[in-house]
């Protein structure tokens, strides 16, 4: 599905009547295509706006995508602000789930927990990273320090909402002092590329 089509579905679906999508899909929709050919997995999926965009393009490429979240586990700690955002009544879990089942996609697996639980368990080689989980500095700090080194050489990491103070952190304290990593672009999205 190309992203032109995958903006009238997101339109339909999240933004009736809206026709401009964020810059930032498209640049990860395009950075799918640059990625070696390893999985794909999204640390944050919310409502499966990004999973759409993510997971098409690599499916288009043959390759798997992955996407975490903990949906109704946010009710506490760090998390909880997350409920006021989309609002407590919203069953965010349910909307990405039916939203990826529609599209009829069959090379995906949601997986419902938090982050680093799911990590331990988590043996594929990882082409694209996609953070944009739990945006406060410990979260993000733990995202990085356990999913980095799952991403093969060439392969992607990238930061969304970098301008949140938690990520801003992680991203200038940890991930551009990593000597395995360099930036290669930081607009409109923070990405760093494996080196070794």
């Amino acid at each position: 599905m190309k992203f032109e089509e995958l903006q009238e579905k997101i339109f339909e679906v999240y933004y009736p009547g809206k026709h401009i999508i964020d810059s930032g899909y498209k640049y990860l929709y395009d950075a799918v295509s640059r990625t070696p050919m390893e999985s794909v997995v999204e640390i944050g999926i919310l409502m499966g706006f990004g999973s759409i965009i993510l997971c098409a393009a690599a499916e288009e490429r043959g390759l798997k995508y992955y996407g975490i979240d903990p949906w109704d586990l946010i009710d506490s700690g760090d998390h909880a602000p997350l409920k006021h955002f989309v609002g407590a009544h919203v069953n965010t879990e349910k909307i990405a789930r039916r939203v990826m089942a529609e599209l009829k996609f069959n090379n995906y697996e949601l997986i419902k927990g938090f982050s680093y639980d799911a990590a331990k368990d988590f043996n594929e080689p990882i082409g694209m990273l996609f953070i944009d989980g739990c945006h406060c500095y410990e979260c993000v700090k733990k995202d990085f320090l356990l999913w980095s080194p799952k991403i093969i050489k060439d392969g992607l990491i990238i930061f969304h909402d970098a301008g949140f103070d938690g990520v801003g952190k992680v991203i200038e304290g940890i991930a551009k002092r990593d000597p395995n990593f360099i930036e290669i672009r930081n607009v409109p999205i923070e990405t760093y590329k494996k080196i070794s």
